[in-house]
Formats: structure tokens, C-alpha cells, sequence
């Protein structure tokens, strides 16, 4: 994983010193924004560079120009304006479910605070950013 995720800091630092695209990234996944009249050219630029370098690009994680999607857990939607994040119904559906079965047995690990804080964190963060994360630390 320490390997992907070097691997994938040194392909963003030549997207960005090559002007490609705006592009970000999660491990292994790679999500970008561009002008409309640029967005084609970033992005074939962006698949270029893998292929040249040699990386196979599975095809159903290679969509572009989608007005709306769901990344990691959250709904990003780039046509309105401002731009919206939300948290996805499953992802609502699984936190409120593991929140639940904390209450109801009144126990919580050490480990499992630790993973619950991460993922509804990220979540909280995913939406308000820096903000978001302050009313977990309480919890």
C-alpha cells in the first residue's frame, strides 16, 4: 500500500508540473476537475501518461465527464452551483447502523471507537471540511 500510494503522489506531481488537470487522489484512485472546454484534453492527457509509463487503467474506474458521483461515500455534485457533497444513503444507512448497535449493547472497544470516530469523521469532513471534524471531539 506505501508503494501505491508513492506511486500515485509521483503520477499527481506530473499531472501538475504538466498542466494536465486539477487531480487528486486516494490510494490507488485518481478523481480530477477541469474547465469544460479543457476536460477532454486533461483527460486524455491523464490516460496517455499511464499508458505510456505502463499502468493498466481497469475501464469501469476510467469514467469522465459526469456532472454527479459517488466517491468514497460521498455524493459530489459538480453541476449546481455551489458545488454539493453529501453523504450517500448506504453510507448514511451503515453509520447510523453501527451507531445504533453501539447504543444498544452500551460498549464500545477502544478499536472500534477508534474505527467508528474515523469513518463518520471522514464522512463529516467529506462535507464541511475542517469544521466538520470539530463536533466529533466530544464523541
Amino acid at each position: 500500500m506505501l508503494l501505491r500510494g508513492r506511486v500515485a503522489e509521483a503520477v499527481l506531481h506530473v499531472v501538475a508540473m504538466c498542466g494536465f488537470t486539477m487531480c487528486f487522489h486516494y490510494v490507488d484512485d485518481f478523481f480530477g476537475v477541469d474547465f469544460e472546454d479543457m476536460k477532454e484534453s486533461g483527460y486524455e492527457s491523464f490516460i496517455r501518461l499511464h499508458r505510456t509509463v505502463g499502468f493498466q487503467l481497469e475501464p469501469t474506474k476510467t469514467e469522465h465527464d459526469l456532472p454527479e458521483m459517488d466517491l468514497l461515500g460521498l455524493h459530489v455534485d459538480v453541476e449546481s452551483r455551489p458545488f454539493k457533497v453529501s453523504v450517500t444513503k448506504l453510507r448514511k444507512k451503515v453509520l447510523s447502523a453501527q451507531i445504533h448497535k453501539v447504543l444498544q449493547a452500551q460498549h464500545l472497544s477502544p478499536a472500534e471507537a477508534g474505527k467508528l470516530a474515523g469513518r463518520v469523521g471522514f464522512a463529516g469532513s467529506g462535507m464541511y471540511g475542517r469544521v466538520g471534524r470539530c463536533f466529533l471531539r466530544t464523541l
